[in-house]
């Protein structure tokens, strides 16, 4: 209705807590008071594959339009599938960790980032690979070296395994060769709706790369061809939001009666020497960032 009449005030400028409040009694939540929370995670989920469905930078109580005159994207999205590949998918979640973790050398052959240990700037190198298979992760690749090492596994793997064989192959390296100063982050697996958000994201940030988008909306007349693009945008945002708040699947901390923590407290390993190799248990509420 805002996007019909906007001259309207009432529907002027809408924000999330304005249409929860101008469908009050429409909106049921389960907990009093968390209804303008529900619609909120309505909208951003309908805003990854509505591109028409624009919301605001606030995290909290966004400002919400709908375009109208839509175009559709779905030929040019059927064009990206092509890059669409475990591969790019890699790259894109070893990106957004290396940005969380603020990595440096990211691209290169020996990322490693900093922390702070006991009051001082330490240096932990880095190694991005599918912890379960010894061909990825030869045994020398989970030793460290004279800084402490985490090798971060990905939120996925062929079908037939499951974070229990990443973990298993922990125990084995430990049971063969003894405590090192490295940790393994085993994430949960992602859902598959996540893999397709995953896929998605990986497609309109192609898509939106230098001239690719020009190439393969060439067909679209110059306005369509304006509006497709603001589409995607918002789809390529959403997507990007979406991928970053999967619970269960960031912030891992060490611990347990046979882990180290990262401040040296905690329970010693077997062996009763300090090193160790363990996994890093799930936080709660953790998130791609």
């Amino acid at each position: 209705m805002a996007a019909l009449v906007p001259e309207v005030g009432p529907l002027r400028g809408l924000t999330v807590s304005r249409l929860t409040a101008l469908n009050s009694g429409i909106v049921r939540a389960f907990i009093p008071g968390t209804e303008r929370q529900q619609v909120l995670d309505k909208l951003r989920r309908w805003n990854v594959e509505i591109g028409e469905l624009a919301l605001g930078d606030d995290d909290h109580d966004p400002t919400v339009s709908v375009v109208l005159t839509g175009v559709d994207t779905g030929p040019i999205l059927d064009v990206a599938r092509q890059v669409d590949s475990e591969g790019e998918r890699r790259r894109r979640v070893r990106e957004l960790l290396s940005e969380a973790l603020e990595v440096k050398d990211s691209t290169g052959s020996f990322p490693w980032t900093e922390m702070l240990w006991r009051g001082t700037r330490r240096r932990v190198d880095l190694v991005f690979a599918n912890v379960r298979d010894r061909v990825e992760l030869p045994s020398e690749m989970l030793r460290a070296g004279s800084d402490p090492k985490v090798v971060l596994d990905f939120p996925w793997d062929v079908d037939g395994h499951s974070p229990s064989d990443d973990r298993g192959r922990v125990h084995e390296f430990w049971d063969e060769h003894g405590p090192e100063w490295t940790a393994a982050w085993l994430p949960n697996f992602l859902t598959q709706s996540a893999r397709d958000q995953l896929g998605l994201l990986v497609r309109l940030e192609w898509l939106l790369t230098g001239d690719t988008f020009e190439r393969y909306a060439s067909y679209l007349a110059p306005s369509d061809r304006a509006i497709a693009r603001t589409q995607l945008a918002n789809q390529l945002h959403a997507a990007r939001d979406r991928v970053l708040a999967v619970p269960g699947t960031t912030r891992r901390r060490a611990g347990g009666p046979d882990q180290q923590n990262a401040d040296g407290s905690g329970g010693a390993p077997r062996g009763g020497v300090r090193p160790f190799c363990g996994h890093l248990r799930p936080g709660r509420g953790g998130s791609l960032e």
